[in-house]
């Protein structure tokens, strides 16, 4: 995501879930079809992201073994973007806003 690549294509490929909402998945060998949200989160991503609203960073942190991906807004998004993204944050059960920096 980081080289430009969309953030939907990555995402559908590399994450079993975001925030507890599942993509799809062959674990077993059965299909399990992605959750309507996972997928609606990820159409959005890509807008936001073509609006060119968002930069994202992946973290890696070998000592505890984990790896995150960090998303930054700018300041100046137009408000149907500015909509786009709390209709994301609503989807994944995140605060409608960030304690932190944006």
């Amino acid at each position: 995501m980081q080289s430009g690549y969309a953030a939907d294509f990555i995402l559908a490929l590399t994450v079993e879930s975001l925030n507890g909402v599942r993509n799809r998945s062959m674990a077993g060998g059965r299909m399990r079809e992605a959750d309507p949200e996972f997928v609606r989160v990820l159409q959005l991503l890509r807008e936001v992201q073509a609006a060119g609203a968002v930069g994202m960073r992946v973290e890696e942190d070998k000592a505890k073994g984990s790896t995150g991906v960090l998303f930054f807004r700018r300041e100046d998004v137009p408000a149907e973007v500015v909509e786009k993204v709390a209709e994301i944050r609503r989807l994944l059960k995140l605060p409608p806003t960030c304690s932190g920096s944006t």
